[in-house]
């Protein structure tokens, strides 16, 4: 087991190129939005944090979190991957909650070659890994993980399930050590396992490519259920806390629950090939016509559809061509002028929060140079008319293959994007305004970005301090405020 500290690892660089004079934002505002994402209930199984699982709470993307604004003077502190560890997947990380009075806290995840951790605390952080090889597998087949209360975490590879912990409970420094590993070869069709999400009464939910769907006691020592959809899955699931779990496959879209002994398919919605993981809108305290799921399909342009999560409101009459339980479709142009020819696509998993959804155009796992092609757009679901309204587009801002997240708190997205600046093109830090889709800020990261900041379709993460998390293939870089300590 090797543990490397962030003094022999550790390149930082001052980012810089700051757009847009700081304008604030409302506190009264603020206070709505957090009020709005409060109301989410939490899951008792997963940590206390300001990112517990893959894709946040019901997969909005979003945290309560104040985060980093244009005023603030930022650093990027970059750790990398040692050589033979350098990933294939670059992927999200799960944050633990705080360890005890020193305040450090760390997250976790995988790159495709080890798992890791990185420990921050105000002092320094730490990056300390697990090569694959030392747990007989070959690689990470999933991005996805799932963080436990407890602070440690699941993973699979191969056909393999793990519990990831650290040696000693007290110490978040020590070494990764795996607790259980579970073979799932019986189940295995000649697929890869995929997705990966934990029930609000304890139990993981584990889903493979070729749509099957098992659930684990959660010592991963017992398989309660196992059934198969037949269909691929390509993303990830939402849960909510009545132990709904709401799966997209190529074909349909299926809400399942699990009643402690099987998961019982409560309805079925054929979609036209599967885009996004669901996005839960709305809590299971709310009416039903505030209660939906969000799916982006397979069609040409692709479209934005809400499904109505709960009971169909008794006097909707539905979408002509489209199964009752659709409340709506949109297609998704970011304003091209030839949707049909021209296709915008979207691959990151929807940004929620209260009503409203963000998409952006995704140009493939290598940023598309050649094509250069912004776009982000903002929509709003309008329970009381029943309806999609598009609240801004822009067509300005090129966030090529990353994931966006949202802070409730400044209201900025925030994502890896790209920029042109005397011929040559950097990545960049991008901070949105989530009310009108201006740019905030961005940040434009130096010279050598285009080689080792190419995030590759992963996920960015706020951490417990506000910090901006992220990886590459090479490296895991965290944005954050400079202080005197740095």
């Amino acid at each position: 087991m090797k543990q490397y500290s962030l003094l022999s690892l550790l390149k930082k660089t001052i980012v810089y190129m700051v757009k847009h004079p700081w304008l604030g934002f409302s506190l009264s505002l603020f206070v709505i939005t957090f009020s709005a994402q409060a109301q989410i209930p939490l899951n008792p199984f997963v940590p206390r944090s300001s990112w517990p699982e893959a894709h946040s709470v019901y997969c909005q993307q979003n945290s309560p979190m104040m985060s980093l604004t244009e005023h603030d003077s930022i650093i990027m502190d970059s750790i990398a991957f040692p050589k033979g560890e350098k990933g294939s997947k670059p992927g999200g990380a799960m944050v633990s909650d705080f360890f005890g009075t020193t305040k450090t806290y760390c997250f976790a995840g995988c790159n495709g070659t080890v798992i890791y951790k990185v420990v921050c605390s105000p002092e320094k952080s730490v990056l300390i890994s697990k090569k694959l090889a030392d747990i007989g597998a070959n690689k990470i087949v999933s991005i996805y993980g799932a963080g436990d209360k407890d602070n440690f975490g699941y993973f699979m590879s191969d056909y393999k399930l793990f519990i990831a912990k650290d040696s000693l409970d007290i110490d978040p420094y020590s070494p990764i050590t795996i607790d259980t590993i579970i073979d799932l070869s019986q189940y295995k069709d000649g697929d890869n396992l995929r997705g990966i999400k934990m029930l609000y009464s304890g139990q993981l939910v584990i889903t493979s490519t070729h749509g099957g769907v098992i659930v684990f006691d959660r010592s991963l020592r017992k398989v309660l259920y196992a059934t198969n959809l037949h269909e691929i899955i390509d993303n990830n699931m939402a849960v909510d806390e009545a132990n709904n779990v709401y799966i997209l496959s190529t074909g349909s879209l299926n809400k399942f629950n699990w009643d402690g002994a099987r998961l019982n398919l409560v309805w079925r919605v054929p979609i036209g090939g599967s885009g996004t993981t669901p996005t839960l809108i709305g809590t299971t305290r709310m009416p039903a016509n505030a209660q939906l799921v969000a799916v982006v399909d397979r069609s040409r342009p692709m479209n934005l559809i809400l499904v109505w999560k709960d009971s169909i409101p008794g006097d909707w009459k539905g979408i002509e061509g489209r199964p009752l339980r659709v409340a709506a479709v949109e297609p998704i142009t970011f304003n091209t002028a030839n949707p049909k020819e021209d296709v915008a696509p979207t691959e990151n998993s929807l940004v929620v929060s209260g009503n409203s959804i963000l998409l952006a155009r995704w140009d493939g796992m290598q940023p598309a140079d050649n094509s250069f092609k912004p776009g982000l757009e903002k929509w709003t679901w309008i329970p009381e008319t029943r309806s999609l309204c598009r609240n801004w587009v822009n067509t300005t801002t090129y966030i090529p293959n990353s994931m966006e997240c949202l802070s409730t708190a400044t209201n900025y997205i925030y994502a890896m994007g790209e920029t042109m600046l005397k011929n040559k093109k950097y990545f960049t830090l991008e901070a949105i305004d989530w009310m009108d889709g201006s740019s905030k800020f961005q940040k434009i990261l130096g010279p050598h970005s285009k080689k080792y900041l190419n995030v590759f379709g992963g996920s960015i993460q706020i951490g417990q301090r506000g910090e901006i998390i992220t990886m590459s293939r090479e490296m895991i870089f965290i944005f954050h405020k400079f202080s005197n300590s740095h």
